[in-house]
């Protein structure tokens, strides 16, 4: 296989994100905040010719992926696969909230995060990654030799890079957690994965 580059980014701010709701599958708009800093990661993007984009197709990835493609002839492709984790009924909720009233599931989402289940009420680590991982190599089956950027979520992007480091899911959390519009760059060589920049915030720093 070609060498092929993946940036994988993180979308922009939230209303949720502000108001320390949980996400997932549900959804909140960029703030005038994450909409800037999607600005900025575009500027640092700027020199970078993308043959194809794919964004979650939650809408707060799919308004990062307009800004980070503005002059671009290119459109990003919605993704189901590139969703966040859905975390069921936790999801509109401030995280005090989840925590006081499922203090086990969320003490094992955090510290414990193979032991995390959230049955029939949305998705385990586990049942995300391979959603994920099955994405991820379904585009890269189509992009040898290609530069591709990928918009999607923090666990999502946590769980994607466990499983191109072939972490099991207790290390899930090693390495920096990605912040709003973190960066990762993975490169592809005859079916090796390389992590070249994980989580990087460096644009945001004015």
């Amino acid at each position: 296989m070609n060498r092929a580059r993946f940036y994988l980014c993180r979308h922009g701010q939230t209303e949720w994100n502000v108001e320390s709701r949980i996400q997932g599958w549900g959804n909140s708009p960029l703030t005038l905040k994450g909409r800037h800093q999607a600005e900025l990661l575009s500027k640092r993007l700027a020199d970078i010719r993308f043959d194809s984009a794919y964004s979650s197709s939650c809408g707060r990835a799919l308004e990062t992926a307009d800004i980070l493609l503005s002059g671009r002839n290119l459109t990003a492709i919605p993704t189901d696969g590139l969703r966040e984790i859905s975390f069921g009924d936790w999801e509109s909720r401030r995280y005090e909230e989840v925590e006081r009233d499922f203090p086990s599931e969320w003490h094992a989402f955090w510290k414990d995060p193979s032991r995390f289940r959230r049955n029939d009420r949305g998705e385990d680590f586990s049942v995300a990654r391979k959603r994920l991982s099955d994405c991820f190599q379904d585009i890269a089956r189509l992009s040898e030799g290609k530069t591709v950027l990928l918009v999607t979520h923090a666990v999502a992007m946590k769980l994607l890079l466990s499983w191109i480091l072939s972490r099991p899911i207790d290390r899930l959390w090693e390495g920096p957690f990605p912040g709003e519009t973190a960066l990762t760059l993975v490169e592809c060589r005859t079916h090796a994965w390389n992590v070249v920049a994980e989580a990087d915030v460096s644009h945001l720093e004015e």
